[in-house]
């Protein structure tokens, strides 16, 4: 599991540096979600949410920003 939460850990990472990148911060939060979907892990699924709402505060209009909240959703 704890494999499989790096790249949740790095997606929230990519949403605070000096050039974030919500894009990738995105995708690298879709690779994690079928993870976290596939070990059950509530950590992981914890980990996303936050992510999604970091991308929600500062880029709510971002395609990224959707394509998390609605895969989180289904």
């Amino acid at each position: 599991r704890d494999l499989h939460s790096f790249p949740t850990r790095r997606s929230s990472d990519l949403t605070r540096t000096r050039e974030p990148d919500p894009a990738r911060a995105a995708a690298l939060g879709l690779d994690a979600l079928a993870a976290a979907r596939q070990t059950g892990s509530a950590r992981i699924l914890g980990e996303l949410q936050t992510l999604s709402q970091r991308l929600t505060a500062q880029w709510p209009a971002h395609p990224a920003t959707r394509a998390v909240r609605e895969a989180l959703a289904a």
